[in-house]
């Protein structure tokens, strides 16, 4: 696993994913290969050289918050953008929950790799700052769920949600965090740790006998055990 595709999806997706720009693998960790998915040019990030990285709707510009605007070209997109963009072994989906085209690009994109068994872990980035944030959160969390059962599968997510009284400064610097360890697990560098064992890692529902679920992953430092029971994770 010497690359791993990342899909960064929306505003938010693809503010975060720009931290990944296509890099090349470096010591412990797997190199990118990022494309940033929208339906504006207007959020690509200024360092972006090549079109050929980035997958914009056309005829649209943007979906100012309404998830429904554009979500028949989305669905109809999803086989075109996914030829075009092929998964790796592993893959990243990032995007808001909040706002109106990564809110629907992102699940659509999981389903697919879900679908076809593809190891993918998303992160997904809320907002409760207004009726329509939230409600446009609280749906696309729905959305995940359903589609999750759908696929008969686990869907992994790191989900942050930006506060309502702070920078997201802190929300964005936990997301690259999870994108870093991810690149690490996913680097094939990793004495004893086989392919195999990370898709069972992501499909624990065959490793470990339970039902699969929207699963949220939490990332914990160090050996401290009582630290990650008191967070509530439990162990099958």
């Amino acid at each position: 696993m010497n690359k791993v595709r990342i899909y960064a999806c929306g505003g938010t997706g693809i503010t975060l994913g720009s931290r990944f720009d296509q890099r090349e693998p470096q010591g412990a960790l797997a190199g990118t290969e990022t494309v940033y998915v929208d339906t504006s040019r207007s959020n690509l990030p200024p360092q972006l050289k090549d079109d050929a990285n980035a997958y914009i709707l056309k005829n649209l510009d943007g979906s100012g918050k309404i998830r429904a605007d554009n979500s028949a070209p989305i669905v109809k997109s999803i086989g075109e953008l996914v030829l075009a963009h092929r998964p790796a072994a592993f893959n990243i989906v990032i995007f808001g929950t909040a706002g109106g085209s990564g809110s629907v690009f992102g699940p659509l994109l999981v389903k697919h790799l879900l679908d076809n068994d593809h190891p993918v872990v998303c992160i997904a980035i809320g907002a409760l700052d207004s009726e329509i944030t939230a409600r446009n959160t609280l749906n696309t969390l729905k959305t995940l769920d359903s589609l999750r059962a759908a696929a008969q599968a686990p869907l992994i997510m790191h989900y942050q949600q930006n506060p309502l009284d702070a920078p997201r400064t802190e929300v964005d610097n936990n997301a690259i965090a999870t994108i870093q360890l991810l690149l690490l697990l996913a680097s094939g560098k990793n004495n004893g740790l086989d392919t195999r064992d990370v898709r069972n890692f992501l499909r624990y529902d065959l490793a470990c006998g339970v039902p699969p679920s929207l699963a949220c992953l939490e990332v914990f430092c160090g050996n401290d055990l009582e630290q990650i029971r008191d967070s509530g994770v439990k162990h099958c």
